[in-house]
């Protein structure tokens, strides 16, 4: 399945098996952040992005929702800071992140996916909490 095959890509770190799983043409929407990344190839790069922010980043399957058209793909992503992140809002912090992604597929492959992310483990009084979540989760 489809969701199985992105996040076995996702911690595989392997760009290609990512790249094969969306259309050349797919869309992803980041709700949390606003903005849009078209083609496989901006999908692959935003991921790249998000492995250099957190290189430790595991995906955990929850659950999975689905119909004839779509699927609500239900996981967690648990990761440490790196790089300036790290010295910004301390590296030692584990972030725990629920997100489900919706995704669209047309002939075997994913078309476009709409992600909504909650970071759960940063108390809500914790003024870093808004700037991690623009950031960049997947």
């Amino acid at each position: 399945m489809l969701a199985e095959a992105l996040l076995d890509a996702y911690n595989r770190r392997d760009a290609q098996a990512l790249q094969d799983v969306y259309h050349v043409d797919a869309i992803h929407e980041d709700a949390a952040e606003g903005r849009c990344a078209t083609g496989a190839d901006a999908i692959v790069d935003d991921f790249r992005d998000f492995i250099a922010l957190f290189p430790d980043a595991h995906w955990v399957l929850v659950d999975l929702i689905a119909d004839e058209r779509r699927v609500a793909i239900v996981y967690t992503v648990t990761a440490h800071l790196a790089g300036d992140l790290a010295l910004r809002f301390g590296g030692d912090d584990e972030l725990m992140i629920n997100v489900v992604t919706i995704a669209h597929a047309r002939d075997g492959r994913i078309e476009r996916t709409t992600t909504h992310r909650h970071l759960t483990n940063l108390p809500a009084r914790d003024s870093r909490a808004p700037e991690l979540l623009r950031t960049g989760a997947s």
